[in-house]
């Protein structure tokens, strides 16, 4: 399988994004704050690279939650130590880790496949696969 060069840019800019671990859950944020104010008061912990806002469907007000992501899983854990339960705007704030997912489910694999062999195939298309949980069955 040949991959092009706008497909190898692309791999290198998601190998390049902060890694699992690093992204926080950060709740009790007055819902005046914007994604700014927080990126500004998490800073104080470590390079922030990213601050997701959850906000109402209907409305651009903050729903009082957000999460921030940081360069490194060291300043994530770091940013835990220092600002979980400070003061930010008037609110107590709360800090841990995101329990995000990045998974994907793969369907339709032939039953005669190990998980060495989805493995291989998986990095063929873009690397960066950690750990692979193949429950293939041989008996239907």
């Amino acid at each position: 399988m040949q991959v092009d060069e706008d497909e190898m840019k692309e791999h290198a800019e998601l190998l390049a994004l902060p890694p699992h671990g690093s992204e926080l859950y950060v709740g009790g944020i007055p819902y005046d704050a914007s994604e700014e104010d927080l990126k500004s008061f998490c800073e104080s912990a470590g390079e922030v690279t990213e601050v997701r806002m959850m906000k109402g469907k209907d409305s651009s007000e903050n729903k009082g939650y957000a999460f921030v992501t940081f360069k490194t899983k060291e300043l994530a854990s770091k940013a835990i130590k220092v600002l979980n339960g400070t003061e930010f705007k008037g609110k107590n704030i709360r800090c841990s880790t995101s329990q995000s997912k990045h998974r994907l489910f793969i369907g339709n694999v032939p039953r005669t496949w190990k998980e060495d062999d989805l493995k291989k195939v998986v990095n063929e298309i873009g690397p960066g696969v950690i750990t692979v949980d193949f429950e293939g069955s041989t008996e239907f």
